[in-house]
C-alpha cells in the first residue's frame, strides 16, 4: 500500500481475526520498513493464523515492547498446533 494512505492519521490499531490476524501482523512487521511504523498504536489477532513462516517472521521485525495481543484458541491445525498463540 501506499504510505500515503495514512496522512493525517495520528495512530491506528491493526486488528483482524483468523487469517486476517495473520495479515494484521504481517502489515506491522512491513511497517517496520516502509517508515509508517510511528503511526502503529498496537496489534490485536483475535486467534491469528498465518500461513508459513508469516506470521513469527512479521512478529519478529517488531520491537520486543511492541503491544500486540493474541487472544487464541486452544491448539489446533490453522493456528500452527499454537505456534501463532
Amino acid at each position: 500500500y501506499s504510505s500515503t494512505l495514512l496522512d493525517g492519521v495520528q495512530k491506528v490499531a491493526l486488528v483482524g481475526h483468523s487469517a486476517g490476524g495473520g495479515l494484521a501482523a504481517g502489515a506491522a512487521g512491513f511497517m517496520t520498513q516502509n517508515g509508517t511504523f510511528d503511526k502503529l498504536a498496537g496489534g490485536v489477532m483475535l486467534d491469528g493464523v498465518g500461513f508459513g513462516d508469516v506470521t513469527p517472521v512479521a512478529l519478529a521485525k517488531l520491537p520486543q515492547d511492541f503491544p500486540i495481543y493474541n487472544l487464541g484458541a486452544r491448539a489446533y491445525y490453522w493456528n500452527m498446533s499454537g505456534t501463532t498463540n
